[in-house]
């Protein structure tokens, strides 16, 4: 049995099963089987080696180009862009809740002013009420 990259198990023919007048034909096809398919086998090793080698050299040709380089540069870019839009958001967040805040305290001194007017209103009531008292005895 052969086996290799090619990954193909081939049976070699069985010389039991002829008579031995043909084994030295039977050897001379075992014999080129295997020679054919080691011959391919070794040739396909050396294909893939190739590829390989060829695989990390255009590996190694991508990592060390001018557009990685650019790629990598502009992906940190990027990331700080991000991270600044995140410090906006923030800072957008906290701009709303303090305008909220704000309108809260226009809302309550507006309300201060009202019960303030209704005080000296009620002031000067009380006021004219005691000279009316006063003018009374």
């Amino acid at each position: 049995m052969l086996q290799g990259v090619l990954n193909i198990d081939v049976k070699q023919l069985n010389k039991d099963q002829f008579k031995s007048e043909y084994e030295d034909e039977i050897n001379l096809i075992n014999t080129d089987i295997k020679g054919y398919l080691t011959s391919h086998d070794e040739l396909l090793i050396r294909k893939i080696k190739s590829l390989e080698d060829f695989k990390e050299s255009l590996r190694h040709t991508l990592n060390h180009s001018r557009w990685t380089k650019d790629l990598k540069e502009h992906k940190s870019k990027l990331e700080l862009k991000q991270s600044e839009q995140g410090d906006i958001n923030k800072l957008l967040t906290t701009r709303k809740q303090t305008s909220d805040e704000i309108q809260n305290i226009n809302s309550t001194l507006e309300k201060l002013k009202e019960v303030e007017t209704s005080l000296t209103n009620l002031e000067t009531e009380n006021q004219e009420i005691i000279k009316a008292i006063l003018n009374s005895r």
